[in-house]
């Protein structure tokens, strides 16, 4: 079994090779358990919104908020799956229109 202290080991390489910026932000948040209030953390939220992954779900996204239509169960799957997408990024959850969110 790994113990905590290969996982911080693990966590810390992880960050020295510059990973996407939510890869980033997840970890000090949620691996490293770092302090919201954390110059590093308040860094690695204002850069989330450089992720590619970030950058693909807000060019989908319309001027109202929406993804458009929702007209079949495929579309539906996917505008189901968008905000925990979002959020699993580090976007916050009550952002309307992602394109002015605070992350």
């Amino acid at each position: 079994m790994v113990g905590l202290e290969e996982v911080y080991e693990s966590a810390e390489k992880i960050l020295l090779n510059g990973p996407d910026p939510v890869v980033r932000l997840r970890i000090l948040r949620d691996v490293l358990q770092k302090p919201g209030d954390s110059q590093e953390v308040i860094e690695a939220r204002r850069n989330v919104n450089h992720s590619r992954w970030v950058r693909v779900l807000t060019e989908e996204q319309w001027e109202d908020g929406s993804w458009g239509a929702v007209r079949t169960l495929v579309f539906i799957a996917r505008a189901a799956c968008r905000i925990p997408r979002l959020e699993s990024l580090g976007c916050r959850h009550d952002a309307m229109v992602m394109g002015s969110a605070q992350s």
